[in-house]
């Protein structure tokens, strides 16, 4: 992930179970990964229903003041089943009782590069690739339907003078 001094961003962290049993989620990692870095992840507590999925937003915002540099953050995804499971099967229920209370961890790392803030010159780039740019081709598809439309006036109008030029002679005679 890319940012920039006073940027925020933000990701989607999917979860999907592939059990037949009710999960609960927990992510775990630093709120603050420096003075000038925060990182928020909102819920960072899930329960997911069978073969069921959910999600969670990671948000990262740098300081004004950020020195570019690289951050590799560590995530902790810490996945619970439940020790009651019900199972059904052939028209009946079974509850199956696990003595031990089941945990899995998993760690994942997300590297955050820190930019340097925008010249003028990247700054006023960018103003013209996302508002230039597309104001631009809206202007060339407005061309070409203007292109298509302008002759049906033309001979709307036409028609209507026409008639009002014989009405008019028609009220003379």
């Amino acid at each position: 992930m890319d940012l920039r001094p006073g940027e925020e961003k933000k990701i989607n962290l999917n979860i999907q179970s592939k059990t037949n049993v009710n999960t609960e989620i927990v992510i775990l990692s630093n709120k603050s990964i420096s003075e000038n870095v925060k990182l928020n992840i909102n819920p960072n507590h899930l329960s997911i229903l069978p073969l069921g999925n959910s999600s969670s937003s990671l948000s990262v915002h740098s300081a004004e003041n950020t020195i570019p540099q690289t951050y590799i953050v560590p995530f902790s995804v810490k996945m619970s089943l439940p020790s009651l499971t019900k199972l059904t099967g052939s028209g009946q229920s079974y509850n199956f009782i696990n003595p031990v209370y089941t945990t899995i961890n998993k760690n994942y790392y997300l590297t955050i590069t820190l930019l340097p803030k925008l010249s003028f010159d990247e700054w006023l780039n960018d103003i013209i690739k996302k508002w230039i740019s597309p104001i631009s081709g809206l202007w060339t598809f407005l061309a070409g339907v203007g292109t298509v439309i302008a002759p049906l006036i033309i001979r709307m109008y036409s028609k209507k003078r026409k008639n009002l030029r014989i009405m008019f002679l028609i009220i003379l005679d």
